[in-house]
């Protein structure tokens, strides 16, 4: 007997649980790098003339990664220099139970940390930084996997201006002066130029399956 899709919700079709054994409904192919520890630090994404980023702002950077192994020792997601001087611009890394982002105005380093336990990178993870681009105060935040997570840690210094250092020459996945490779993979690495609300985040995280940020109601950002 044939079941007539009128009387079938269309919810029925697409919200069915993913078990890739079975079906495929609702799967997305995705890729993602691949960074060992090779202990050169040539390895990971390169680029130069980041122009798009702004030296100004709110700002938010989302990406999905796993670790190969858990450890504290030094894992660079991110990693933007200033192309004259050779200055971190940005940089953003897991070191000794903590993920911390440095955001340079061009004279001092603003510090944010949120600590964390590596055993929960060992599986695919979400993380969305995101910032009103003001030195002053408690304004960055970090979710994990659409939680967010409790920032222990702020620099005092700079606590005023919203200037920060452009970005001439950039690596993800590793630092420009090597051994410090993400020792795991990462995907869908992007930046954001507003700070996003809970909904945003929840967007991207979207309950762990990959979602494409053109789909977003911030696409255009």
């Amino acid at each position: 007997m044939p079941i007539n899709l009128d009387f079938v919700g269309l919810n029925t079709l697409v919200r069915e649980e993913i078990d890739t054994t079975t079906n495929t409904i609702g799967e997305v192919k995705t890729r993602a790098i691949s960074l060992p520890d090779q202990s050169t630090g040539n390895s990971g994404v390169k680029g130069e003339s980041f122009s798009s980023y702004p030296t100004t702002g709110a700002l938010s950077i989302c990406f999905w990664f796993k670790f190969d192994a858990a450890g504290t020792t030094h894992r660079t997601f991110f990693q933007g220099l200033d192309e004259d001087n050779f200055n971190s611009s940005l940089n953003i890394y897991f070191l000794n139970g903590k993920i911390e982002m440095q955001v340079f105005n061009g004279s001092v380093t603003k510090e944010y940390q949120w600590t964390i336990d590596p055993e929960n990178f060992l599986n695919w993870t979400n993380i969305v930084i995101t910032w009103d681009g003001e030195f002053t105060g408690s304004t960055a935040l970090l979710y994990l996997n659409g939680l967010e997570i409790v920032t222990d840690y702020i620099d005092s210094n700079p606590n005023t201006g919203n200037v920060r250092e452009a970005i001439g020459l950039f690596r993800i996945g590793t630092a420009w002066n090597g051994n410090t490779e993400l020792q795991g993979s990462i995907a869908h690495f992007a930046f954001i130029n507003k700070q996003l609300s809970i909904n945003e985040v929840d967007q991207i995280y979207s309950n762990g399956f990959v979602n494409d940020l053109r789909n977003t109601t911030f696409s255009s950002d």
